[in-house]
Parts: structure tokens; C-alpha cells; sequence
């Protein structure tokens, strides 16, 4: 298939560009935030790096058939180490390089586009970027395939390093919530009556409030970065430490909500905030993000019967599909989702000396030597994903 494709190197183009970015992302599913063009002019605006060891510029991309429909959109951008100076590395990557704030990294597309867009974007690049060192394919999907999850042939999966598999869960909802509960596993149904029963037998009170208005948001928003704050001293990472990253994320949080689309569920227990998790309503899909409680309520499984009342109000609210997000553990997999499976692919532009810069790169980053394709074994052609389930006999998230 022919396609035109487009370079945008000004900020301004996420304004020109939105109403056919919005329509785009529109037809997508599962649906995330991470699609949106508000999401990414957010994130550049607060979060694009410009400093002596590092600098990002903006190479923004549309792919268009031959009669001018929109049919992709690759939010890249030209990461440089060092920032300044004729020598050294460039890489081409996805807008979001931050640690665990924007999940999903992506050419925006449908998967079946995806067959053809990504070969046709690689020879873009390969042309009109000569001095790329390397470009990086964030979360490129697989489809299922038997005994694991495949890359799409067309794109040529040989060519690439393949790392980071990344599963993400996605629960289709019922109409009730007897119906929906009906289909669970036993264990889960169990597990539920057991945290409802400890609250009862606690005598403690509990409802789910649910922050959606501009003002009320960041009010919330402020209770869940203290929530997050706690809970991290005890397991996870904060992803939301430091100025910058709040910044950005009340700024893309405020419009979002004026959008009708963020939602922050809390738990109310006895009257007091005991858990917290973010949500972003996007059509008739509920994507579910990160998370906080008060760890004093761990004995509770708080966090279990927070995402069960979100389910509640999801198909109250007519919602026909909740994204678990990304990440695999068993406070995702004990409500026997559907399973779509992400991988990172890095594509090591032509010359030897781009492969030993990558090597040497990755050397430096890691300080051992990197085993890239661990994760990916090839079979008769075909690429699987490989021990990953492993990590589900970590203990669970309350």
C-alpha cells in the first residue's frame, strides 16, 4: 500500500493535527490515554529533556493512504546522548520516556494498519535519518498464536531486538453485577466474600467516591500522590516522585477532566481516604491506572475491594470493557482477563558502528552485558514469548 508520510518538528502540531488524531484513536481498542494527542502535547511540553548529557527533539509523524485519510500517527521523537556536540548516539523513540508513567509506547494505529505502516515508516527513517544510531519500537503488539504470542510476520520480526515483554489484561464487563460475578473463578469469588467480611466483621464502613469535576480532581489527586508516597516506602516505586512529574500530570489530569474522561475512585473507610486508583473513562472503555492505599490496610486486601467496586461502577455505568493495564501479577490475573501481549523491538540502524554503539550503550546502562533475547525464542520462524508467566508466583498485590 502506498502511504505519505509526514514530519513535524514544531509543537504546534499537536494542536493542527488533533481533531484527526482524536477520530483516529477513537476506532482503537483496547483504548489508554497514552493514544491521545493531548497526552503527548502534556507530556513534551513538561517533560522533554534538553540537558548537556541528553536532548530530545520532536520528529512526529503521519501516515496517510493515497487519499489523504490518516491512518497513523508516530509520536517520535530524536533522543541525543549527549545533548550536545557532534558526536554520539541518536536514538529514535516513542514520546514518553519517563519511569512508569506512560505505560504504553506506540505507533497509533490499528493493529491490522500496523502491517504495513511500520515497514513504511522503517524506510522513512532509514532514509531521511541517516545519522540515527538505532530507533526503538515501544510496545509493539502480538497477536495469539498457538503456544504463546507472535509477531506479525510482516513487519519482519527478524529484523529486531526483541526485549521487554509486557503484557497487559483486559476484562470484558456483564450487564450486572450478579452476572459478572458469576463468571469469576471460584477462588476469586471466595476471596471477595473474604474481604467484604473483614470490613463487616471490623464494623467498618466503607464507600467509593468518585472525583471527576476539574477542582475536585486535584484535590483528590493531591490525597493519591500522598497515598503513593506511603505506600512506597513500603513496596513499588513512586512514579510519581519529583515537581516535573506532578506537574505534568495535574496539567494533563485538569484537561482531562474537562474532557469528561479522568476519574479518581477513592475508598472511603470509617470516613477516612484508604485507597485510591486513577481512571480514565474513554467511550464505552474503563482504562485503570496507578494505584495507592495506606498500607495499614494491607491485612484488609484493600486494594481488592477497591477494584471491586470500580467494577460495580463500571457496569452502573454501562462501561463494557476495563483495562487492567499493563504488567503482570495476580491482582490482574485472578479475574481471568483477556491477555494482550506488547514487546519492545530496537532496530539497529545499517553501519557496524551503530551496532557497537548500541552494544556499548547498553553496556553502560545495564553494567553487566545485556541478554536481549532472553525473553523471545524464534521456532520454525516464528517468535514466542518464553517464561514470563513465572513472574505470576510473585506474592500478589493486596
Amino acid at each position: 500500500m502506498m502511504y505519505t508520510i509526514e514530519c513535524f518538528t514544531d509543537a504546534a502540531a499537536f494542536e493542527s493535527l488533533r481533531s484527526e488524531w482524536l477520530a483516529l484513536e477513537s476506532t482503537l481498542t483496547p483504548r489508554s490515554p497514552f493514544t491521545s494527542p493531548f497526552w503527548h502535547e502534556a507530556w513534551w511540553a513538561h517533560l522533554r529533556r534538553r540537558a548537556w548529557d541528553v536532548r530530545d527533539d520532536l520528529a512526529l509523524h503521519t501516515v496517510r493512504d493515497a487519499g489523504g485519510r490518516l491512518v497513523a500517527v508516530a509520536p517520535f521523537m530524536t533522543t541525543k546522548r549527549p545533548g550536545f556536540g557532534p558526536l554520539g548516539i541518536t536514538e529514535m523513540q516513542a514520546l514518553g520516556a519517563d519511569p512508569n508513567v506512560t505505560e504504553l509506547r506506540s505507533v497509533i494505529c490499528a493493529q491490522q494498519d500496523l502491517r504495513s505502516v511500520m515497514p513504511a515508516l522503517r524506510q522513512h527513517f532509514g532514509t531521511h535519518y541517516p545519522h540515527a544510531t538505532w530507533a526503538t519500537w515501544f510496545n509493539v503488539p502480538w497477536s495469539e498464536a498457538d503456544g504463546g504470542h507472535a509477531a506479525l510476520p510482516e513487519i519482519e520480526p527478524h529484523r529486531f531486538i526483541w526485549q521487554r515483554p509486557q503484557p497487559g489484561y483486559v476484562l470484558d464487563m456483564a450487564d450486572t453485577w450478579k452476572a459478572f460475578e458469576g463468571q469469576l473463578p471460584k477462588r476469586v469469588r471466595k476471596k471477595l466474600r473474604n474481604c467484604y467480611n473483614q470490613l463487616d466483621r471490623g464494623k467498618h464502613a466503607f464507600q467509593l467516591n468518585v472525583a471527576s469535576q476539574p477542582e475536585g480532581v486535584i484535590q483528590s489527586l493531591n490525597r493519591f500522590y500522598d497515598l503513593v508516597d506511603l505506600r512506597s516506602q513500603v513496596r513499588h516505586a513512586n512514579p510519581f516522585a519529583g515537581a516535573d512529574m506532578r506537574s505534568f500530570f495535574n496539567n494533563y489530569a485538569i484537561k482531562s477532566a474537562e474532557r469528561g474522561e479522568i476519574k479518581v475512585f477513592e475508598l472511603m473507610v470509617d470516613g477516612e481516604l484508604a485507597a485510591a486508583r486513577i481512571g480514565f473513562a474513554l467511550g464505552n472503555e474503563l482504562y485503570l491506572y496507578h494505584s495507592g492505599n495506606l498500607p495499614t490496610w494491607d491485612k484488609y486486601s484493600i486494594m481488592t475491594t477497591l477494584l471491586a467496586e470500580i467494577f460495580k461502577w463500571a457496569i452502573s455505568n454501562g462501561f463494557r470493557l476495563v483495562n487492567l493495564s499493563t504488567g503482570l501479577d495476580r491482582s490482574k490475573t485472578r479475574w481471568a482477563p483477556r491477555e494482550v501481549m506488547f514487546v519492545d523491538a530496537v532496530e539497529i540502524m545499517p553501519g557496524r558502528i551503530n551496532a557497537l554503539l548500541y552494544s556499548g550503550y547498553m553496556r553502560i546502562k545495564t553494567m553487566r552485558k545485556p541478554a536481549l533475547k532472553d525473553p523471545v525464542e524464534i521456532e520454525s520462524g516464528r517468535f514466542f514469548i518464553k517464561n514470563y508467566k513465572l513472574k505470576a508466583e510473585e506474592p500478589e498485590e493486596s
